[in-house]
């Protein structure tokens, strides 16, 4: 099953203005399953849910303080005591792993917090990137990064791509525009977080996805919105376009890897890479 989900939100215990259990309501009633409260450098925790059916992934944060850090988020940490006293951004990379929590980059084209190419390719073990921030829609800064994604890839860099709202206050133009959609066999914290690790989930901004699977070296489509599929590779090459809400490809050993868009009046879905 595909589970639906926010993973970068801010709440008025830190810099947000919605209190999360405004936050938490609001998400579980627009057909989302799980979300994760990232404020900056503190844990906040929600604990009053009483819906089976929706999870938050406590122990989740931002690390990052000031205009010119490098922010990173690190989600679902086993820990609630956070180290704050970071010398390098790796540090902060190898904190969330030692607790076993998920770390991303966070909205690597905002002009404040960018993070360069060669920072990209200097930091280590990270499990992926924003490739879509709603909150730079507003902001100084391009809310896409798909031309750092596709460098990195295009290096040997193994990195999922994520799309997130990086939520502060409520406007309906900046909530539930950018989110993560995981596959599953059951709902559960563990089995979403074990799927983010190992990329079974694309990002979107609009898009829906039914199937998207690998068979016979044939990479599947099918969606539920999609106008065009458009298949990318090595350096951000478009591969091949197909209109409509289905296509295949045969993956071409010759790329390193192959993700593919899908695009509709509503948004785009952005699948993980398939490495070859």
């Amino acid at each position: 099953m595909w589970l639906k989900g926010s993973i970068h939100i801010h709440t008025n215990y830190g810099d947000g203005e919605l209190a999360p259990e405004d936050i938490f309501h609001w998400y579980n009633s627009n057909g989302y399953n799980f979300i994760a409260f990232t404020d900056h450098n503190k844990i906040t925790n929600y604990n009053i849910n009483n819906d089976k059916n929706f999870i938050i992934i406590e122990n989740s944060i931002e690390f990052g303080r000031f205009e010119t850090d490098l922010h990173i988020l690190g989600i679902g940490l086993k820990t609630d005591k956070i180290r704050k006293d970071f010398s390098y951004y790796q540090e902060k990379i190898d904190y969330i792993l030692k607790n076993d929590g998920i770390p991303i980059i966070n909205h690597p084209n905002w002009k404040w917090t960018s993070c360069s190419f060669e920072m990209l390719i200097y930091l280590k073990k990270y499990v992926g990137i924003e490739v879509f921030n709603t909150l730079l829609t507003k902001e100084i800064g391009s809310p896409y990064a798909l031309e750092k994604w596709d460098y990195i890839l295009s290096r040997g860099i193994k990195a999922w791509g994520f799309a997130v709202d990086d939520l502060h206050g409520f406007s309906l133009d900046l909530i539930g525009k950018g989110w993560i959609m995981v596959k599953v066999d059951f709902i559960s914290k563990n089995e979403i977080l074990k799927s983010i690790i190992e990329g079974n989930f694309y990002a979107s901004n609009g898009a829906i996805l039914k199937e998207i699977y690998l068979k016979d070296n044939y990479l599947y489509i099918n969606s539920a919105n999609g106008e065009e599929i458009v298949f990318i590779a090595d350096n951000g090459k478009i591969i091949n376009t197909v209109k409509g809400r289905e296509a295949n490809i045969e993956i071409n050993k010759k790329y390193k890897y192959v993700r593919a868009e899908i695009r509709c009046k509503e948004g785009i879905a952005f699948s993980q890479p398939f490495f070859i």
